[in-house]
């Protein structure tokens, strides 16, 4: 089930993306897809740093964009 939540905050120092995954998640997994998302491929994030969290509609998207971009990359 994902969260509710629009939104990540990092409140309080640096944050590495597996533990944002994780505690907004239930796992690391999800860790690459959050990076994907918001264009953003840094391991780990400072104070400040807001990132967008995408809900169960958004997967299909960032899916068919990682499958097209896998595609383009096949064939160059």
């Amino acid at each position: 089930q994902l969260p509710t939540v629009q939104y990540y905050n990092v409140d309080e120092g640096y944050r590495e993306i597996d533990m944002i995954s994780s505690e907004i998640y239930g796992t690391p997994f999800f860790a690459y897809l959050i990076q994907f998302y918001n264009n953003d491929f840094r391991e780990t994030f400072p104070e400040g740093t807001k990132l967008k969290l995408f809900s169960v509609d958004d997967l299909n998207e960032v899916y068919y964009k990682l499958s097209s971009e896998s595609k383009l990359g096949n064939n160059t």
